[in-house]
């Protein structure tokens, strides 16, 4: 059975809100582009929409993960709830929300937990002998870019700290 170790804080991670006009196409370009910088796979996994009496509503969730070695891969998930959406001159008047989770994924391959002998090896070769790798070739790293996704999204969503 593989491990989660999140990276970000949390059940859903780091929050945006933004009440305003939005571009949807440019942030849809840039996280697509940081994602294929960084070599990740993107799938979009939802995308619903619904009609209410305000407006528009959608739910977007992007899924995006790297293979870093045999061992372990990054994960990376989006979540854009998106609410009260109105056309205004190519923009959209919106209050959009976006999650931003992040997780390192140790033996994604399943490979060490076949019985609880491995299982035993599996736990005491990740906190004893690599604990400190893991902290810094993967949850450091990781961290590094999910809080660069993070800056990519609070600028084009003009929310700054």
């Amino acid at each position: 059975m593989s491990k989660y170790i999140p990276v970000t804080p949390g059940k859903v991670g780091f929050r945006i809100k933004k009440i305003g006009l939005v571009d949807f196409s440019k942030l849809y370009s840039e996280a697509k582009a940081f994602f294929d910088d960084y070599k990740y796979i993107f799938n979009e996994v939802q995308h619903k929409g619904k009609d209410a009496d305000k407006g528009k509503k959608l739910d977007i969730k992007w899924n995006a993960f790297r293979e870093v070695d045999d061992y372990a891969k990054f994960e990376i998930k989006v979540n854009i709830l998106i609410f009260r959406i109105n056309e205004v001159k190519g923009l959209f008047s919106c209050e959009i929300y976006v999650y931003i989770e992040g997780n390192v994924v140790l033996d994604y391959k399943n490979k060490m937990e076949i019985d609880r002998f491995r299982s035993f090896l599996f736990n005491t070769y990740n906190k004893y002998i690599i604990r400190r790798d893991i902290e810094r070739e993967y949850i450091v790293i990781l961290n590094t870019e999910v809080n660069e996704l993070r800056s990519i999204f609070k600028a084009l969503l003009e929310e700054y700290d």
